[in-house]
This record gives C-alpha cells, structure tokens and sequence, in this order.
C-alpha cells in the first residue's frame, strides 16, 4: 500500500473518531446537561458574590458549592453548566420550588420533592409548604403569569413569584429576560392589583 493511501486511510479513521466523539458530546450535552445564564449584573443578588468570584472560588459558600459541572463568564453571563441531577438538588433546597410544585399538584410536575426540608429547622416555612396546594393560584405553562382570584391566598404571592423566576431561569432563559405578571381578581371580576416584573419591581433578580 503507497503512502498517500496510508495517509487517507489514517485521515478517514481520525474524522471517523471525531464524528463520533462529538455525536457522544452532543448527546450528554443536549440530554443530560441543562445550561444556566445568569446575567452578571444579577450574579450577586443569586448567590450574594459576584461572577467572577464564584468562578474563581468555584461558588464556595453558595448554595450551589460542588453543585455543578462547569462555570465560566461569556459575553456578559455567568454561564453554568448542571447534569440533571445536580439541577434537580439545586430546586429541591429552594422552599419556592418546593412551595411552586404544591401549588402546581398533579397538574405538572417540575421535578421536586420535598425530602431536604427538614419540618424541624424549617418549621418557619411548613405552613407554606403544607398548604400550597389550597392556595388556589392558577399559574401558566410558561410561568410568565399567575392569578390569584376571590378567597385564594395572597399571602403565597412572593413564593409564587420567585418560584416562576427561577422556573423560567431553570428552564434556559436567561435572567435579565425573565418577564412575569400577576393578576389579583377581586370576587365581582375586577382587577385588585397588577403587577409586572421587571416594570413594576426590581425583586428578585435581573
């Protein structure tokens, strides 16, 4: 066999690697793997240090401390990659995810349980946690908008509207885009209250 042929054979074997080790990185990276854009401005209000300081401690004293894959800066977000089940113990200790789900029931299920809320050093937030399955909020699909109506308690609204922020982080958006509104209906129908974020409020993040 001539050299060129060796030389197109060795060439063919090596796309023929490369093909397949970026098909496997696709794979892991698309099924597997969720990405988290957290503007840099907003980094300090999520995790109480800035971007470049929980990439450079890798988030040490965060809630998210060797919980997750990878983080790096890019064109103005702190970009952090999570595997499934680290993104999954990320929702799991926070009390409005948890307070989201009761409040969503059967309905949808976001993937969280209530096994790391321990009833005893969280007894402050049980009453919530317990009861957000009767507090009658109707949330959209996309967690951009959430009704409270009649007798349904108000008092979950913080809760309810944090909980809609972090879904929509959560779920790719990155968090100087989230948008959310909510509609409070009085019992004859009218409009009690209206609220808009970011328009009518700086909480939680942007």
């Amino acid at each position: 066999m001539d050299t060129k042929k060796k030389s197109l054979i060795v060439v063919a074997i090596v796309a023929f690697l490369l093909l397949i080790f970026l098909c496997i990185s696709m794979i892991v990276y698309h099924f597997g793997y969720n990405k988290i854009l957290v503007s840099v401005n907003g980094c300090e209000n999520l995790f109480d240090m800035s971007a470049e300081d929980f990439c450079k401690t890798n988030g040490k004293g965060t809630v998210l401390e060797d919980g997750y894959t990878y983080a790096k800066i890019k064109n103005g977000y702190l970009v952090l990659i999570l595997s499934d089940y680290e993104l999954m113990e990320w929702k799991c200790q926070r009390y409005d995810i948890v307070i989201l789900q009761g409040v969503l029931g059967e309905s949808k299920d976001i993937g969280v349980s209530k096994k790391y809320i321990d009833e005893e050093d969280d007894w402050a937030m049980m009453p919530f946690i317990n009861n957000a399955h009767a507090c009658g909020f109707d949330i959209s699909d996309d967690y951009k908008r959430f009704v409270a109506e009649g007798d349904d308690d108000r008092s979950f609204f913080p809760f309810v509207g944090m909980g809609c922020w972090m879904m929509q982080l959560f779920e790719g958006t990155p968090s100087d885009e989230i948008t959310w509104e909510y509609i409070n209906y009085g019992e004859n129908g009218e409009i009690k209250e209206h609220i808009r974020f970011p328009e009518d409020t700086t909480e939680p993040v942007n």
